[in-house]
């Protein structure tokens, strides 16, 4: 069967978050000056508000860690500001244990032999740490994919979602409308060895993504446009596990901030977790 008819995530949760629109606060672009300097609306006094921002947090093996943003990732080294100093450090992808993104999610860019040679000893004091907790997520056989990334993902998957996981204001409970057990068709474009892939949701988003040897992956946010006009701020990520039989493990992460003229302002952290399998 094809996809649903509201495959695009972003669009889903757009649409179920337009509230009442004289509840909303909406701020017009700036124009020349034509004369009048007052002020045209009351929202124009109203005081300054700011909204958390997440960062990525970089772990290397031998214990450091930053927190920033990743600005690039190359084929063998991983680019990241540090917001403390702003400076910008180039990482070997073998030096980095994991990369928690803003959302929660760990990355990892070293192979599982490197890794088990690590916890054997051979990398000293690092595999004490690694021993710790760094050991990779094993999949439904109780294993660890090897490979994966070398293989390919590539190829058409159908994906069905589990019900949202909904944090933060009452108006929460309708970003995410779609039911339980709905479902969509993704493109996945992945060329063998690559380290990004793209997955593509049949009629809606792109979602260009880093992919780890062992298959694991986080996707670049979507951020939905016209934010400043309508005073909302909607977010969109996917992260997620393929494995060498041809399924996947995926969620969907949506932040959205909304400012309200009258009223409390929506502010919400949306999860839905969903299992895709590749076809034939």
């Amino acid at each position: 069967p094809g996809a649903s008819a509201e495959s695009a995530v972003s669009r889903t949760a757009l649409a179920a978050t337009r509230s009442d629109s004289t509840r909303m606060l909406f701020v017009e672009p700036a124009r020349r000056a034509t004369g009048a300097s007052m002020p045209s609306s009351a929202t124009a006094l109203a005081p300054p508000r700011t909204l958390a921002i997440a960062f990525d947090q970089l772990q290397l093996v031998d214990g450091t860690r930053m927190t920033g943003r990743v600005d690039i990732i190359r084929s063998g080294t991983v680019v990241f500001r540090d917001m403390r100093t702003g400076l910008r450090h180039e990482v070997r992808k073998d030096d980095v244990e994991q990369i928690i993104t803003e959302f929660g999610t760990p990355v990892r860019f070293r192979s599982a032999a490197s890794k088990q040679g690590a916890r054997a000893g051979i990398a000293g004091s690092v595999a004490d740490r690694l021993r710790g907790g760094a050991a990779l997520a094993p999949d439904v056989a109780g294993g660890v994919d090897a490979g994966v990334r070398a293989t390919g993902v590539g190829g058409r998957y159908r994906i069905q979602y589990a019900a949202a996981k909904t944090v933060g204001s009452p108006a929460c409970a309708s970003v995410w409308t779609r039911a339980p057990q709905s479902f969509d068709v993704a493109m996945v474009r992945h060329a063998p060895n690559a380290d990004t892939l793209t997955l593509a949701l049949v009629g809606g988003d792109d979602y260009p993504s880093n992919v780890d040897a062992e298959g694991f992956f986080a996707s670049t946010p979507r951020v939905m446009p016209d934010q400043a006009r309508t005073s909302t701020a909607l977010i969109t990520r996917l992260n997620g596990h393929f494995t060498s039989r041809g399924t996947l493990s995926l969620t969907v992460s949506i932040v959205f901030f909304r400012r309200m003229r009258v009223g409390a302002d929506v502010a919400c952290t949306v999860s839905i977790d969903a299992v895709g399998s590749r076809d034939p």
